[in-house]
């Protein structure tokens, strides 16, 4: 196997830089929720954002998968898979904030206890902004705009943080407040991608109803498991909310936003460096492009998985002060987070570059299902440790039902996990860029930077 590229480490390294500090920024923002709310009021405003969130997935057709892999392939159809982009966030938002505000009332009483009405207002707001940035991320890792991406992570994390810090000192410690802030850090995300791609890239209407077809039908697919796995990442804390009190509902979105903060910065950062060459390559060579970033993923998130179990018990008391309870469940969700982060890495070979999607969504649903009976069957007895089994053990099951997938396409599984001679010199290559301090926030090279 021919080691990755050099560039791959640079836009390796120019991801994690920047995502360390944006984990930074997070962690900052969670301790100032946590002082500004208490467990009762992050368990309300953890609910309401994470409807947001499974809106986008429930409502997102696709689209950010099907903007990486065509414009992975051939890099004219910007303009074209930008104009898509933009009608179907109109129309998606048009009738999401439509059920949302005629809903609201409805919502509140029968299916999310401990939110008001207006919270919901919120999260509508939010949601065209937080949709349009999800298609144009998706766009720029097709063309491996690194620094883009970057800048617009980067961007969002600052103004939240901000605002969070006037909820602390300088305006009423309210729910709402909180969550204008947050809605707010996706609006100024969204219209700086809109600036650039408007007036840095010239984009261009370009609508093409075959085109615009053909993208619909590769996303839909896609669509279907996006479905399943937002819903499956969240599912925990609503049956949490329903069930038990509110402040365990804090406890437990306190949890997950740790393990996703810790484990999923590194994925994050080696499937958007490796996506363009995952998903535009041959398929042997991308094999071992992306079998070689999951084994650096699962033995890098081995060392923090061991010492966040171990020093969890101090770390989260002397940090979070009364989120004690958040304690045994972000102990017991860790393993699940180490498989799901690998999972993700491996998701673009399978759905862009063997062009399977129908995979990764039968996968996403069995998992779902599976998170879904055990969160029901364990939270009367367990609470919210056994919330946190149920999703350790749905969470691993995605990389476990994809090994005997790979086996069959031929592929050998001690690729995703025996390290190589080739990892250390990756890993040289990654040492070498940070000493250099080359262009550590503007990506690789020229055609990926801002």
């Amino acid at each position: 196997m021919s080691r990755p590229p050099f560039t791959l480490a640079r836009h390796t390294v120019s991801i994690i830089l920047t995502q360390a500090l944006v984990l930074a920024l997070r962690f900052l923002a969670l301790w100032l929720l946590t002082v500004a709310l208490g467990e009762v009021g992050l368990g309300s405003f953890g609910v309401v954002t994470s409807l947001v969130m499974v809106l986008l997935g429930a409502c997102s057709l696709g689209v950010a998968y099907a903007n990486t892999c065509f414009v992975a392939r051939d890099n004219s159809r910007r303009d074209e898979l930008h104009t898509t982009t933009v009608v179907v966030t109109a129309v998606v938002s048009a009738v999401v904030v439509a059920g949302l505000v005629l809903g609201r009332g409805w919502l509140a009483e029968s299916v999310l206890r401990n939110v008001e009405p207006q919270w919901l207002l919120i999260g509508a707001v939010c949601f065209p902004f937080a949709l349009y940035g999800l298609f144009v991320t998706g766009l720029w890792t097709g063309e491996e705009r690194i620094g883009r991406i970057n800048g617009l992570d980067l961007l969002r994390s600052v103004a939240y943080v901000l605002g969070l810090l006037l909820v602390l000192w300088a305006v009423p410690r309210e729910i709402s407040t909180a969550l204008w802030f947050w809605a707010g850090s996706f609006a100024i995300a969204a219209l700086w991608a809109a600036g650039i791609l408007r007036w840095k890239d010239r984009v261009r209407w370009q609508w093409r109803g075959t085109g615009f077809g053909e993208a619909l039908r590769f996303s839909l697919v896609a669509y279907l498991g996006d479905i399943a796995s937002i819903t499956h990442q969240w599912f925990g804390l609503f049956v949490i909310n329903h069930f038990l009190k509110q402040a365990a509902a804090g406890a437990y979105y306190l949890a997950l936003s740790i393990a996703t903060c810790v484990f999923w910065v590194l994925a994050s950062a080696v499937r958007r460096a490796s996506a363009r060459r995952v998903i535009g390559g041959d398929q042997a060579p991308s094999w071992d492009l992306v079998a070689a970033m999951t084994r650096v993923t699962f033995w890098v998130l081995i060392v923090p998985s061991i010492v966040l179990v171990v020093v969890s018990p101090w770390l989260v008391p002397a940090v979070f002060r009364e989120f004690e309870g958040s304690v045994r469940p972000l102990q017991v969700v860790v393993p699940g987070f180490v498989l799901s982060s690998c999972a993700l890495v491996l998701a673009y070979y399978v759905i862009g570059n063997r062009r399977r999607p129908g995979v990764v969504t039968t996968i996403s649903w069995i998992s779902l299902a599976v998170n879904v009976a055990l969160s029901l069957a364990l939270v009367g007895r367990f609470e919210v440790t056994g919330v946190a089994i149920a999703a350790a053990v749905s969470y691993s099951l995605p990389f476990l039902l994809l090994l005997p997938v790979f086996r069959r396409w031929g592929h050998s599984l001690g690729d995703l996990f025996i390290p190589r001679r080739e990892d250390v010199t990756y890993f040289r290559d990654l040492l070498q860029h940070v000493r250099s301090r080359t262009r550590p926030l503007q990506g690789g090279d020229p055609e990926g930077s801002a």
